[in-house]
């Protein structure tokens, strides 16, 4: 259990601010020449992808834990 709270917080405190941060910034040039309604649209296209980018593996993965779980306390 405390591993997967480590890792929770892993995720959840370095690597979403980071993959943001790096979205933001891999395209600072595009963003210099755009209006606040483009900016905006173009900032939750970036976090819309940072989310699935970094919750589909996590959800994969939590998932395939609960399923080796029920598996093991089966047998």
């Amino acid at each position: 259990m405390g591993q997967f709270i480590f890792e929770t917080l892993l995720i959840s405190v370095f690597l979403i601010p980071l993959a943001l941060g790096l979205g933001h910034f891999l395209d600072f040039d595009k963003v210099q020449g755009m209006n606040q309604k483009e900016y905006n649209n173009y900032m939750q296209i970036i976090i819309f992808k940072c989310w699935i980018i970094l919750f589909l593996p996590l959800i994969l993965w939590l998932r395939f834990q609960a399923t080796h779980e029920c598996t093991r306390n089966l047998f």
